[in-house]
């Protein structure tokens, strides 16, 4: 999408509808407190989607690692938070 600020023109990313519905779906699961699902969701979200606008997929890992620690998984959890530091 192209956008005109202060006379410039500026590319915009914007999502992919795919990006749209995972960012949803996983908001929601994890907001009603489905944490395996959320956890699900997040994994195919990473695998399905190979370009992610503003580092989406850093929010489903975040997302992920707190569905981890809700279902006491918290090593995995501290694994994730570990690799996204890096």
């Amino acid at each position: 999408m192209n956008l005109t600020i202060n006379g410039n023109p500026k590319d915009v990313e914007t999502m992919s509808d795919k990006e749209k519905y995972f960012s949803l779906k996983i908001k929601i699961l994890f907001e009603i407190r489905y944490f395996e699902k959320c956890i699900d969701a997040c994994c195919e979200a990473v695998a399905l989607i190979p370009v992610f606008h503003n580092s989406n997929n850093i929010w489903f890992e975040r997302r992920k690692a707190l569905s981890l620690l809700e279902t006491g998984k918290t090593d995995e959890a501290i694994e994730i938070y570990e690799s996204m530091i890096t």
